[in-house]
């Protein structure tokens, strides 16, 4: 049934997987497995954020599979990750915006962290995610938390995917770092004297809002 499971979050197709939930509620929290041997073993919900991320669903279709699960009563709020990876990490990390702003309106804690002692406001911020950022820091995100591997906070970690690339959207993360800067981050002194070009006209303006502190 994992693979029945499986097949149907990466066809985008949510109405065959209610079916297969109506069929077996326990299809909502099943192992998925999936990439070469079966080596990547996680719950639905984050196999949806999985999805996004390859590009095998959109955000609205990962929005609808999600939304299948959370009312098959799949628990939005599972630490279900030896990193202690909540599925709103999961959701901010593989840029599947729509599911993290559909968790965060859900009212789950937006303060955990995971994988590098990270939180959903760090990937949110390097993933250019620009509505979920603001939405993080509303839910109550803790602007200057640093992580435990690169003594980073969100705002620096936006700022490395703009300089080093992401794998998220680029474009988007001028808009993510004002929300954070809008909402009294902290800016790194001479962040925004650093940029020089066209190219970083849209960060330069962002961090320039605020003086550095």
């Amino acid at each position: 049934m994992t693979d029945a499971v499986r097949a149907a979050i990466e066809a985008a197709d949510p109405e065959a997987l209610r079916s297969l939930i109506a069929a077996d509620p326990a299809c909502r929290d099943a192992e998925v497995r999936w990439g070469a041997g079966g080596k990547n073993v996680v719950p639905p919900l984050h196999f949806v954020c999985d999805a996004v991320f390859r590009g095998l669903a959109t955000q609205e279709q990962g929005l609808a599979l999600a939304e299948v699960l959370l009312a098959a009563g799949a628990d939005p709020q599972r630490a279900y990750a030896r990193s202690g990876d909540t599925f709103l990490i999961t959701a901010a990390s593989l840029g599947a915006e729509a599911v993290g702003l559909r968790l965060v309106a859900q009212g789950v804690d937006v303060t955990p962290t995971g994988l590098f002692g990270a939180g959903a406001l760090h990937w949110a911020a390097i993933m250019g995610l620009e509505r979920l950022t603001p939405a993080l820091v509303a839910a109550g995100a803790n602007l200057d938390a640093v992580d435990d591997e690169y003594e980073c906070t969100p705002l620096q970690w936006g700022l490395h995917g703009w300089h080093n690339g992401t794998q998220g959207r680029r474009d988007g993360i001028p808009g993510a770092l004002r929300a954070l800067v809008q909402a009294g981050a902290r800016v790194p002194p001479g962040s925004a004297e650093a940029l020089v070009g066209d190219e970083h006209a849209l960060l330069r303006a962002a961090l320039g809002s605020r003086p550095a502190r």
